[in-house]
């Protein structure tokens, strides 16, 4: 990597960075023709609307349980308007494991890949944040635990707070109002995962994203078998994790065929209805027509269909490509997504637990705007000097 490509990296933000190549733990710029920087500001603008609609989502759950009385006859009209939160955490893993993929990308195929590389590169932009959010939801457990509200209370103690610090908590238990980073875990794994195959068949013929998905769709099959035999618990909890595994992948297979998927006439057409695909879903969800594991692998197809859609529809001289307020906002935007999503239950539960509100809209407001300002600050606070720390370490592997 020349100087002048080091500075160009550190300048990137972690969308942009996708389009770097893994070479021998080495990222090298890549020419990636149909990813253009529409794309990249578009990416990033979901990310934030995606991280900003969980919030609007736990908002209103605890609303409800903290002013019940008030919202009776509007709260299943409310939740369902603006979506549980488990929606668009499965935009959050399609896009995932589409930025993944194009990360490890390879030049030729020839090119060999450095497993220690790639899981430093990926723990260390996510494990650093998530362990000061751990702090933070320690805090406001201790502060609010003689007058806590009723919400994500089921693993206040011990062994929740060890299944947090192993990241293993989606298999266990999560802790407290830190329950929304059940995701890490998923994520952690899937970044294994992926690099694991990418080791193992990085000079094979197999496509790595068509096997993972594969493997993930049988895996979570299996699990699920062995689940209704046994009845043990955490054998539902691995049929869940590679079940939404099959997700990630969704965004993986688009990473890597895109420019054959745009080929086919079909699926340039499912794709320009991407919105209306999600509308349908969510119609068909709050009327209870579909089995909660079908709507999530339905979203993985819908917010697959949405990246196609972007790429297809991608255009260098667009108002998106500009350098303008709109832009620098998505980007941004995009930089806060990761605070704002591992901090907003903490200030939830703080807020709940200590101010007595006289109405659901208000209170929803209130942990709403407050959670969203605070990880929009927290983006220059904390994750800014996280980013530019974890370019410092991986700059030692260059």
């Amino acid at each position: 990597m020349t100087l002048q490509d080091k500075v160009v990296f550190q300048n990137l933000t972690e969308t942009q960075k996708c389009i770097f190549n893994i070479k021998i733990g080495v990222y090298r710029m890549t020419n990636v023709n149909t990813i253009t920087q529409d794309v990249v500001n578009k990416i990033d603008l979901c990310r934030g609307v995606f991280a900003i609609l969980v919030v609007i989502a736990h908002a209103l759950d605890v609303a409800t349980v903290s002013q019940s009385s008030s919202i009776e006859s509007t709260e299943n009209i409310f939740r369902y308007v603006f979506g549980h939160g488990f929606y668009w955490v499965m935009g959050f893993f399609v896009i995932s494991g589409f930025c993944i993929q194009l990360s490890v990308q390879k030049i030729n195929n020839n090119t060999s890949f450095s497993l220690k590389y790639y899981m430093i590169a990926r723990l260390t932009r996510i494990l650093p944040l998530y362990f000061l959010a751990l702090i933070l939801a320690l805090l406001v457990e201790f502060i609010v635990r003689n007058n806590r509200v009723d919400y994500w209370n089921q693993g206040i103690h011990l062994s929740g707070l060890i299944s947090q610090i192993f990241v293993i908590q989606n298999l266990t238990e999560t802790y407290g109002c830190y329950a929304p980073s059940w995701s890490i875990t998923n994520e952690i794994c899937y970044y294994a995962l992926h690099g694991i195959l990418l080791t193992v068949f990085h000079r094979s013929k197999i496509p790595v994203p068509l096997f993972g998905l594969i493997f993930c769709l049988l895996g979570s099959c299996a699990f699920l078998y062995s689940y209704t035999l046994t009845d043990y618990k955490f054998l539902f909890n691995v049929f869940l994790l590679l079940l939404l595994g099959s997700v990630w992948y969704c965004g993986v297979v688009v990473a890597f065929y895109h420019q054959k998927m745009l080929q086919i006439y079909f699926i340039r057409i499912i794709s320009n209805y991407w919105l209306a695909m999600l509308l349908i879903v969510l119609i068909v969800d709050y009327y209870r027509m579909l089995h909660p594991q079908l709507r999530n692998l339905s979203l993985g197809i819908v917010f697959s269909a949405m990246l196609l859609s972007f790429i297809h529809h991608s255009n260098p001289r667009s108002y998106f490509c500009r350098k303008t307020v709109l832009t620098n906002f998505c980007k941004e935007l995009g930089i806060s997504s990761y605070p704002i999503y591992l901090i907003h239950g903490s200030l939830i539960i703080l807020l709940a637990s200590n101010i007595v509100f006289d109405s659901w809209l208000k209170a929803w407001l209130l942990f709403s705007l407050t959670s969203v300002i605070c990880g929009w600050l927290a983006k220059d606070i904390l994750e800014k000097p996280v980013m530019n720390w974890r370019s410092n370490v991986l700059r030692q592997f260059i």
